[in-house]
């Protein structure tokens, strides 16, 4: 069991020195410029492109839908009149979006070019084990 000592210390706020005296105003920040865009914009392809399908079928659900509504060669205006159009009624931001997201170089779902490319033969399937 504790004793308290009742004239020991008092409990209460410690004074805080103050780092500058009471009439100075402190200076306010530089404040950055603001370009209004955080990141660079990526380029649009051209409406008059034509569309190039290398994988048909890779996407499932509703985005295999979308995804299915592209033709080999058919314009990205094409395209696009399609999908901001109902029943998909998609905005145009969404639709680059797309596009730029299946051509790019790692996933390589579709070609946009000024004209169609020779679409590569898929690769041959492994051979069977044998036990």
């Amino acid at each position: 069991m504790a004793i308290l000592n009742p004239t020991g210390p008092q409990s209460g706020p410690t004074p805080v020195p103050a780092s500058k005296p009471a009439g100075e105003k402190k200076e306010p920040k530089a404040k950055k410029e603001k370009t209004g865009v955080s990141r660079a914009r990526l380029p649009k392809p051209d409406d008059n492109h034509v569309i190039t399908v290398l994988k048909p079928n890779a996407k499932s659900r509703n985005a295999g839908d979308r995804y299915n509504q592209l033709k080999t060669g058919m314009t990205v205006k094409q395209y696009y009149d399609i999908m901001t159009a109902a029943p998909w009624n998609r905005t145009p931001g969404e639709v680059y979006r797309e596009l730029r997201w299946n051509t790019d170089p790692e996933r390589k779902l579709i070609n946009i070019g000024p004209t169609v490319v020779p679409v590569p033969a898929p690769a041959p399937a492994p051979a069977p084990k044998v036990a």
